[in-house]
Parts: structure tokens; sequence; C-alpha cells
């Protein structure tokens, strides 16, 4: 398998993996230590079990705006070499009638490690979006994921 292909299936199966919201199922796709940041504040987690617990957190964020599913929507996917990968996704905040209540965007680092398996390593969460801006979500996932 080539590493285009290799990317391609790691992101399928860690998209697939994110809609179930399973914080310890999402967690297993990154390798550590790993950096979040998330509208300017950022986190190093060292390790899963701090990432699946920074996961669970944000989904408390969105159960408070009662957020019934998030889409993600691959936008880009650049491959500098057999080792590297930077991906681009555009989210979407659904309610329970499947209309968007917010977006963002995510850019991702991916890096196969000595064992030659791909995972993450860094997320970086950005938005302009005033449905996301207005209701002070981003001082709220700070607080949330213990971000500076």
């Amino acid at each position: 398998m080539n590493t285009i292909s290799e990317v391609r299936f790691f992101l399928t199966e860690y998209l697939q993996t994110c809609k179930t919201m399973n914080a310890d199922q999402v967690s297993a796709f990154w390798h550590f230590p790993c950096e979040i940041s998330v509208f300017g504040k950022s986190r190093i987690c060292q390790n899963q079990t701090e990432l699946a617990a920074a996961i669970l957190q944000s989904q408390s964020l969105y159960d408070a705006y009662d957020i019934a599913a998030l889409r993600k929507n691959v936008c880009f996917v650049h491959v500098p070499d057999d080792g590297e990968a930077l991906v681009c996704t555009q989210d979407k905040a659904l309610d329970a009638n499947d209309e968007v209540m917010g977006q963002w965007s995510c850019t991702y680092l991916m890096q196969k490690q000595q064992d030659n398996c791909w995972g993450l390593c860094k997320l970086k969460i950005t938005t302009d979006d005033p449905a996301v801006l207005d209701q002070d979500v981003p001082n709220q996932a700070a607080s949330l994921l213990s971000l500076s």
C-alpha cells in the first residue's frame, strides 16, 4: 500500500470512529505526547488516558448545547513525504433535526512512527462562525479542556 492509500485508510477509520463519540476509541488513533489547540489555546496530552478525558470533557460541551451529531468533511490532504501528512476538515455541529448549529475547521498533523503505524499528533481547531463565537464556546472549551 502506498502512502496516500495508507493515509486515506487511516482517515476513513478515524472519521468513522469519531462518529461513535467513544473517547477511548478516538484517542487510540493518536501518538503521544500530542498537542491540541482549540481557538488559540493549547494543551499537551501525555498519554491516551489524558486525551480520552479531554474528549469526554468536550462532549459535555456538546451536551450543553444539545448537539446531536458532528459531521466531518475532509477538505484537504497534503502528504509531503512518506512519514507525514497534513489533513484539514470542516466540522459541523448538528441538532436533532440535522440543522447546522455551528462550524469550525480542524487541521491535523499525522506522522508515521517507528512501528510503521500512522497516528495523529497535533490538532488545531479554528472558527470565524458567529454561531460559535457569540455563544462564548471558545472560552468554555478552553476552561473545560484546561487549555492555556
